[in-house]
Protein backbone atom coordinates (compact mmCIF):
# COMPACT_ATOMS: atom_id res chain seq x y z
CA UNK A 1 0.00 0.00 0.00
CA UNK A 2 2.72 2.51 0.87
CA UNK A 3 4.49 2.16 -2.50
CA UNK A 4 1.37 3.09 -4.47
CA UNK A 5 0.50 5.80 -1.98
CA UNK A 6 3.98 7.26 -2.38
CA UNK A 7 3.69 7.30 -6.17
CA UNK A 8 0.35 9.11 -6.18
CA UNK A 9 2.19 12.24 -5.07
CA UNK A 10 3.87 12.35 -8.48
CA UNK A 11 0.49 13.40 -9.88
CA UNK A 12 1.34 16.89 -8.61
CA UNK A 13 3.89 16.98 -11.45
CA UNK A 14 1.44 15.84 -14.15
CA UNK A 15 -0.34 18.51 -16.17
CA UNK A 16 -4.11 18.43 -16.39
CA UNK A 17 -4.88 16.66 -13.09
CA UNK A 18 -6.98 19.25 -11.24
CA UNK A 19 -7.17 17.22 -8.01
CA UNK A 20 -3.39 17.54 -7.72
CA UNK A 21 -2.89 21.16 -8.74
CA UNK A 22 -0.27 23.38 -7.12
CA UNK A 23 -1.78 26.58 -8.47
CA UNK A 24 -4.31 26.86 -5.64
CA UNK A 25 -3.84 26.61 -1.93
CA UNK A 26 -5.79 27.86 1.02
CA UNK A 27 -2.66 28.30 3.14
CA UNK A 28 0.46 28.60 0.93
CA UNK A 29 1.03 32.12 -0.46
CA UNK A 30 0.80 32.35 -4.25
CA UNK A 31 4.48 33.21 -4.81
CA UNK A 32 5.62 30.20 -2.77
CA UNK A 33 3.15 27.61 -4.08
CA UNK A 34 5.20 26.09 -6.88
CA UNK A 35 8.61 25.95 -5.12
CA UNK A 36 7.07 24.79 -1.84
CA UNK A 37 4.88 22.22 -3.60
CA UNK A 38 7.74 20.84 -5.69
CA UNK A 39 10.05 20.59 -2.67
CA UNK A 40 7.37 18.91 -0.58
CA UNK A 41 6.49 16.52 -3.41
CA UNK A 42 10.15 15.51 -3.85
CA UNK A 43 10.63 15.01 -0.10
CA UNK A 44 7.41 12.98 0.17
CA UNK A 45 8.27 10.70 -2.75
CA UNK A 46 11.81 10.20 -1.39
CA UNK A 47 10.50 9.34 2.08
CA UNK A 48 8.02 6.81 0.69
CA UNK A 49 10.77 5.33 -1.52
CA UNK A 50 12.93 4.79 1.57
CA UNK A 51 9.93 3.26 3.34
CA UNK A 52 9.38 0.91 0.40
CA UNK A 53 13.02 -0.18 0.65
CA UNK A 54 12.50 -0.84 4.36
CA UNK A 55 9.47 -3.00 3.57
CA UNK A 56 11.58 -4.92 1.05
CA UNK A 57 14.08 -5.67 3.81
CA UNK A 58 17.01 -3.41 2.95
CA UNK A 59 19.48 -3.68 5.84
CA UNK A 60 19.61 -0.57 7.99
CA UNK A 61 16.21 0.67 6.85
CA UNK A 62 14.11 -2.19 8.21
CA UNK A 63 14.93 -1.21 11.78
CA UNK A 64 13.81 2.39 11.30
CA UNK A 65 10.57 1.77 9.40
CA UNK A 66 8.38 3.43 12.06
CA UNK A 67 10.35 6.67 11.76
CA UNK A 68 10.32 6.48 7.96
CA UNK A 69 6.57 5.90 8.07
CA UNK A 70 5.99 8.89 10.32
CA UNK A 71 8.13 11.21 8.19
CA UNK A 72 6.59 10.04 4.90
CA UNK A 73 3.02 10.27 6.18
CA UNK A 74 3.47 13.67 7.79
CA UNK A 75 5.06 15.09 4.62
CA UNK A 76 2.25 13.56 2.57
CA UNK A 77 -0.46 14.95 4.82
CA UNK A 78 1.18 18.38 4.74
CA UNK A 79 1.22 18.28 0.94
CA UNK A 80 -2.40 17.09 0.70
CA UNK A 81 -3.65 19.64 3.22
CA UNK A 82 -1.58 22.52 1.81
CA UNK A 83 -3.00 21.93 -1.67
CA UNK A 84 -6.38 20.62 -0.55
CA UNK A 85 -9.03 19.11 -2.74
CA UNK A 86 -11.87 17.06 -1.28
CA UNK A 87 -10.76 14.05 -3.37
CA UNK A 88 -7.59 13.93 -1.26
CA UNK A 89 -9.45 12.85 1.88
CA UNK A 90 -8.60 9.23 0.99
CA UNK A 91 -4.89 10.10 0.94
CA UNK A 92 -5.12 11.66 4.39
CA UNK A 93 -7.00 8.56 5.61
CA UNK A 94 -4.24 6.30 4.24
CA UNK A 95 -1.59 8.47 5.89
CA UNK A 96 -3.49 8.21 9.18
CA UNK A 97 -3.80 4.42 8.92
CA UNK A 98 -0.09 4.04 8.18
CA UNK A 99 0.77 6.28 11.14
CA UNK A 100 -1.41 4.17 13.43
CA UNK A 101 0.28 0.99 12.16
CA UNK A 102 3.72 2.48 12.79
CA UNK A 103 2.77 3.68 16.27
CA UNK A 104 0.98 0.55 17.45
CA UNK A 105 3.02 -2.03 15.50
CA UNK A 106 0.36 -4.73 15.33
CA UNK A 107 1.43 -8.35 14.93
CA UNK A 108 0.73 -8.48 11.19
CA UNK A 109 2.95 -5.44 10.60
CA UNK A 110 5.78 -6.99 12.62
CA UNK A 111 5.50 -10.14 10.46
CA UNK A 112 5.84 -7.97 7.36
CA UNK A 113 9.25 -6.86 8.62
CA UNK A 114 10.31 -10.36 9.61
CA UNK A 115 9.97 -9.85 13.32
Amino acid sequence: MNRAHGLVHLLYLAPGVPEFAMDRSWIVPEAARRPFGLSLTAATVAAFALLALAVWGVPGLTAVWPVLTAVACLLSALLFIGFWNSWLVLGVAIDSALLVAAATRPHWVQQLFGG
